[in-house]
């Protein structure tokens, strides 16, 4: 992962939406779906299988399923969809302050033709990250679920197993992720300022559609040396005025974690802070990105198998 992608997904993951995505787009295998068993490499999520999903449904046409595949089922009551989970805008990181130079334009289904607002951004930390939406954030996402966790500890290790084996990847078995859900949009640009951006400036602004010229610039003093990577989407001919709402711009997943004594620990992914209003599994868990912004990982619920969960 490189290192705009680390600073955007450490730096935003603790606004508490999710994993944010550094390449939201949809792969060759399509969109991200909850219930998809694959890996993050790069900002990008990677299906394997869907495990949801019947093993002679479409998705599974290329590559089939693990052996012994039985899908998870789970009624309506835990699958739960918010259409404007997130609103059009800036989101950024605690680190960056936001204010609009053009009020006259706004980001939105209501800018004309794409159009969006010159928006400023002011750096208070070596490092940063924003990302503004175009579109309403939707998000879709399994609630924390007994079955699901019990599920993820019986079949993971043929998960892991179909991934080497079929795939040929060089993955380790914490890669290997269920997704629980997703917060996806239309158009959108990102950008994370790497290196020296105190007291520097991200200008953006531009027209988000099918030739999005969407854009981040650097305003800083000459004596400031500001380090800025930044992306923009969907590229055409998908991108349009009125995107279609397939850009995972934030991801929620379990992964399971083998302990020497204890066993396997599946482990959910956590928002800024662990809520003290949660039950105490499924626990919250980041590989390098964690809750006290330091890296390295959270545990902080006991027993012999645990299930993590990337959400808010």
């Amino acid at each position: 992962m490189g290192l705009a992608c680390d600073v955007y997904t450490k730096l935003l993951f603790r606004r508490g939406h999710g994993y944010p995505l550094w390449e939201p787009e949809p792969t060759k295998a399509g969109e991200v779906l909850v219930g998809d068993v694959g890996y993050i490499l790069e900002g990008s999520f990677y299906r394997l299988f869907n495990a949801t999903l019947p093993a002679g449904h479409a998705v599974h046409q290329q590559w089939g399923v693990p052996d012994g595949y039985e899908p998870f089922i789970y009624p309506d009551t835990l699958l739960h969809r918010r259409a404007h989970a997130l609103q059009p805008g800036p989101i950024c990181s605690t680190s960056v302050v936001a204010r609009s130079v053009d009020a006259s334009l706004g980001v939105g289904p209501g800018a004309p033709a794409g159009v969006v607002a010159q928006l400023r951004f002011k750096c208070a930390d070596e490092q940063g990250a924003v990302l503004v939406l175009k579109d309403d954030g939707a998000r879709e996402a399994l609630h924390p679920s007994r079955d699901l966790v019990q599920y993820i500890v019986r079949n993971h290790e043929a998960w892991h197993r179909f991934a080497q084996d079929v795939f040929r990847l060089d993955l380790v078995e914490s890669d290997v992720l269920f997704v629980s859900g997703c917060v996806k949009t239309g158009a959108w640009a990102l950008a994370a300022a790497t290196h020296r951006a105190r007291e520097g400036e991200l200008v953006f602004g531009g027209t988000f559609g099918a030739l999005s010229q969407a854009s981040f610039s650097v305003a800083a003093e000459e004596k400031l040396t500001m380090s800025v990577e930044h992306r923009c989407g969907p590229e055409p001919p998908q991108g349009s005025a009125q995107s279609k709402r397939d850009q995972c711009v934030f991801l929620h997943y379990y992964k399971l974690k083998r302990r020497r004594v204890l066993g396997p620990k599946v482990m959910r992914a956590a928002s800024a802070e662990p809520s003290l209003g949660r039950p105490p599994s499924p626990e919250p868990f980041l590989e390098g990105v964690s809750c006290d912004t330091s890296s390295g990982s959270i545990e902080l619920a006991p027993g012999p198998a645990e299930v993590g969960f990337f959400s808010q």
